[in-house]
């Protein structure tokens, strides 16, 4: 009730009312925000519409090897202040719930250890309007080479484009909720608009990270549009414009491969890595331990050579690599040091 417009957890169709359309659902996470470990990891099945099979096969699992080729250096190696925007929804009060308050809290986390300026919205805090404001209000606080960071987690939707800026015909948006926590086409931000809000709220030297873990959503920041020229500008998302991305009952695959890509190079003992070498190692992340369906993609204005923001000052141990109840710099638990060794983890249980 109050979504009859999305397939499924992570992605709307374009059309009216689909909830013939919708997958059965499988169990969803505690709110616990405990860490969480592989092994008892309640796989949660897709965002939108495969199968939790499609999304991780037991047998696809292999052992965490060598990091991706690293790709040059940064541009730039100096600090910037960073400013970051955490929205992370779970649709609890409509019939198509999701788990993306632990990507928020693993994000949120991950940023405070970065020494980020955050600033979160979560579930009914997420209206067009907050968003709107929030981004303004955090866009007016960078300089020139500061970064600015949006990170959402939630539902994406397809929506025939209004603009005639899109070559299958369609705009992307956000999918956000009103103040009762339901969502409807009245409450989601496209691509268009976002990009406009984005670039008239920030400084034109401000560099601008977009991260979205939702369905549809491999265009949803519209790089292409010449709103974005003369910026330095990033967006990594879940998946194509057609795709849908996949929810483990624990999160996002794309925030918890990010998560793990970020760990990695950590461990490489680096003082810096781009943003290019941080999506190359997500994606070999997502291969080797989700093998999902999803196509977890880049665009950049002009490269990819950003420098990544989001480095902790300290040793970094992602969330599904920690014993459960342990912290962000806790020692490697035991899935991690098999993983490291190149033992394959044990396979998930399937519900």
């Amino acid at each position: 009730p109050g979504a009859p417009w999305l397939e499924g957890p992570r992605g709307a169709p374009d059309g009216g009312p689909r909830l013939d359309q919708l997958n059965d659902f499988y169990a969803r996470g505690g709110s616990d925000g405990a860490a969480l470990d592989v092994e008892g990891l309640p796989w949660g099945g897709e965002r939108c519409s495969a199968s939790k099979e499609q999304i991780l096969d037991p047998k696809s699992i292999r052992a965490i090897g060598a990091p991706a080729a690293l790709a040059p250096a940064p541009d730039s190696a100096k600090a910037a202040s960073v400013h970051m925007i955490i929205c992370a929804l779970d649709y609890e009060k409509t019939s198509c719930p999701l788990t993306c308050s632990v990507d928020g809290r693993n994000m949120s986390e991950l940023a405070y250890q970065c020494k980020a300026n955050v600033e979160m919205l979560s579930n009914e805090e997420a209206t067009v309007a907050n968003v709107r404001s929030l981004i303004q209000k955090v866009g007016a606080r960078c300089g020139p080479d500061d970064v600015f960071v949006f990170y959402y987690a939630g539902h994406g939707a397809s929506v025939p484009d209004q603009d005639g800026d899109e070559d299958d015909g369609k705009d992307e948006a956000f999918c956000f909720v009103d103040e009762q926590g339901l969502t409807s086409p009245a409450c989601w931000l496209r691509d268009d608009d976002f990009a406009t809000l984005v670039t008239s709220s920030v400084h034109p030297q401000t560099q601008v990270l977009i991260l979205a873990d939702c369905c549809h959503s491999g265009t949803v920041a519209d790089l292409n549009k010449s709103i974005w020229d003369g910026y330095r500008v990033v967006s990594i998302s879940g998946c194509k414009d057609q795709q849908t991305s996949g929810d483990t009952g624990k999160g996002g695959i794309f925030t918890h491969s990010l998560l793990m890509a970020i760990d990695e190079l950590m461990a490489s003992e680096r003082d810096f890595f781009s943003v290019g070498e941080v999506y190359r190692q997500t994606t070999a992340v997502d291969d080797r331990v989700f093998n999902s369906a999803q196509d977890i993609s880049i665009q950049a204005r002009p490269s990819d050579g950003m420098r990544w923001p989001l480095t902790p000052g300290g040793a970094y141990v992602a969330p599904l690599r920690r014993p459960i109840g342990a912290k962000g710099k806790a020692a490697p638990g035991a899935w991690h040091a098999a993983a490291a060794a190149g033992a394959p983890p044990s396979a998930p249980a399937a519900l």
